[in-house]
């Protein structure tokens, strides 16, 4: 984590506040803010898996989130989910 300021940041707060965030929002982001902890954002982030197991049963629930992020977000083998 590193501190900075940036006029594209969103707080937790905001968002915890029924703040609406707009999909895919989190792309123009560069500062996130939790707890008065300031971590700033430095490149893509690739999903994983875990979206689709169901935590409960811990099996795949296959609902086909991957894969509707994969038609339009994929960087080569990585399924990109905001920077």
């Amino acid at each position: 984590s590193s501190a900075s300021s940036s006029s594209s940041s969103i707080s937790t707060q905001s968002v915890s506040s029924h703040q609406m965030v707009g999909a895919h929002d989190e792309d123009s982001w560069q500062l996130i803010s939790i707890n008065q902890v300031e971590f700033k954002i430095i490149g893509d982030c690739s999903r994983c898996a875990m979206i689709e197991i169901d935590p409960l049963s811990g099996e795949n629930a296959a609902k086909g989130a991957l894969r509707t992020l994969a038609s339009y977000r994929r960087n080569h083998s990585e399924i990109l989910f905001g920077k």
